[in-house]
């Protein structure tokens, strides 16, 4: 039961540190320390501790691939560090200059929402011209990308507009999304094996890749979700102003 315990409250302070990292309370240039309390012990404060960069004023997204972690910027660049957080180095060609919202990746291939320029995948020129970013927006109608996420080998672009998936690393798009409200503003997406969950006015499940959804809200006293996040087979949902609710998720 200890060990239970434990791991739901490991649980808790991971979804509460991403929380506060995408509501803003704390500089984008910090880093979170999730160390563990002794078991009986009392558990301390979180702590915080400077990063060295990147130099921006404000992050949106954040994305670990690997051993390498991104950075994306409401200025519209994407930095990228190695090693969880070394050596910082911006990769930001063929960006349009608009807010990064999101980023996703699927194998190697990583992605990135902005907003107002639709999605961007970062491709390889060469050794002799680098690292570009190449808009993939065909088939979007709505290029305000809120979120991204990847189940499979399909990544799910969320906007106004409604939820579009590609299964061709973005070269085109289609709406999907039957059973979601209208005009539903989705701001968070979170993938648990073949189930797909949507932040859209309370959490909506897809378990056909998109195709259609149902709301799936029962306890949930808040409808104001806006962060989702998985551990293991929890699901845990971020709201505003009723703090976090917890589900298990099996795939």
């Amino acid at each position: 039961m200890k060990d239970f315990n434990r791991y739901v409250a490991l649980s808790l302070r991971a979804v509460l540190a991403a929380a506060v990292v995408m509501s803003g309370c704390v500089r984008p240039n910090d880093h979170l320390s999730l160390a563990t309390a002794p078991i009986g012990a009392e558990q301390p404060a979180l702590q915080w501790s400077q990063m060295s960069g990147p130099e921006v004023s404000a992050v949106s997204a954040l994305f670990s691939n690997g051993s390498d972690l991104f950075a994306g910027t409401r200025a519209g660049v994407v930095f990228r560090a190695i090693n969880q957080g070394e050596g910082w180095t911006a990769i930001n060609a063929g960006l349009p200059g608009q807010s990064v919202q999101s980023l996703a990746a699927i194998g190697p291939n990583l992605f990135a929402g902005t907003d107002g320029g639709g999605v961007f995948r970062l491709i390889n020129q060469g050794e002799n011209q680098g690292e570009r970013w190449i808009a993939v927006n065909s088939g979007l109608t709505n290029l305000f990308v809120t979120a991204l996420a990847v189940s499979g080998m399909n990544i799910f672009a969320a906007t106004p507009g409604g939820v579009f998936r590609s299964s061709d690393q973005g070269e085109s798009w289609t709406q999907v999304g039957a059973g979601l409200p209208p005009n539903a503003s989705i701001t968070s997406f979170a993938a648990v094996g073949p189930k797909l969950f949507a932040a859209a006015g309370g959490v909506f499940l897809s378990t056909d890749q998109g195709e259609s959804w149902i709301a799936v809200n029962e306890g949930l006293t808040n409808l104001g979700v806006r962060a989702l996040a998985v551990a293991g087979e929890k699901l845990f949902a971020g709201t505003f102003g009723s703090g976090v609710f917890i589900a298990d998720v099996k795939q």
